[in-house]
């Protein structure tokens, strides 16, 4: 388990290796979570063993691309 960054935001990272499923080869798991607000957001990226060094980066820069954007609260009508 790991504490990182998701656009500024502190989130939890944790990694796996084990097989998923009936799959034979063995899998990197990377889960990420954080909170925006009262939202929670999961990020999930799995691959096999053999590809995971070669799309780890891409992945990596993904993560840091994203970006959570506030939104207005809906506004209650006056004859609420």
């Amino acid at each position: 388990d790991n504490l990182t960054l998701i656009d500024n935001r502190t989130a939890i990272q944790m990694e796996f290796i084990g097989k998923k499923g009936t799959n034979e080869e063995n899998e990197h798991y990377i889960y990420l979570i954080t909170q925006v607000d009262d939202i929670f957001y999961e990020i999930q990226y799995w691959i096999d063993d053999e590809r995971y060094e070669t799309y780890l980066p891409e992945v990596k820069k993904i993560i840091d691309s994203i970006q959570f954007i506030e939104m207005d609260k809906p506004k209650k009508p006056s004859f609420f």
